[in-house]
């Protein structure tokens, strides 16, 4: 049989996605992965360590493509935009990619879009807790 897990098409349509959002919805994803459920966080850590052969904790675009091939992925299935999807999640111009990033990255709609997460994220950024955000919030 041919092993797909634990890469999904799925993180690669999410990666593209969150490479279009502003600054200020990635960072707020990035706050939501710090506060995700141990259920939800853990396949998604593991796929990233299972693509972090190195084991230096960071993943660039041949480790991906690596683990890709090793996943049973045809090179026609590999994402042409790879390295550009690397390159944009890439906050820092290393040329690899964290585990925060990986995983705000590939995270799906259905979990960072839930009211309770929505709320405990407003909350953290209500730093007055006058239950608005504003400037003196952000800064």
């Amino acid at each position: 049989p041919v092993l797909r897990a634990p890469l999904k098409l799925k993180y690669f349509e999410n990666m593209r996605k969150y490479v279009g959002f502003n600054k200020f919805k990635q960072a707020t994803l990035q706050i939501i992965v710090s506060q995700l459920e141990a259920e939800i966080a853990k396949p998604l850590i593991d796929t990233f360590m299972w693509l972090d052969s190195s084991g230096e904790g960071h993943i660039d675009a041949e480790e991906i493509e690596a683990g890709m091939k090793r996943a049973g992925w045809t090179e026609v299935e590999i994402p042409e935009d790879l390295n550009e999807l690397v390159d944009g999640l890439d906050a820092d111009g290393s040329g690899e990619i964290g585990l925060g990033e990986f995983v705000a990255a590939i995270l799906d709609l259905q979990v960072y879009a839930r009211e309770e997460t929505c709320w405990a994220v407003f909350r953290i950024y209500d730093q007055d807790g006058d239950g608005m955000i504003g400037n003196t919030d952000i800064y």
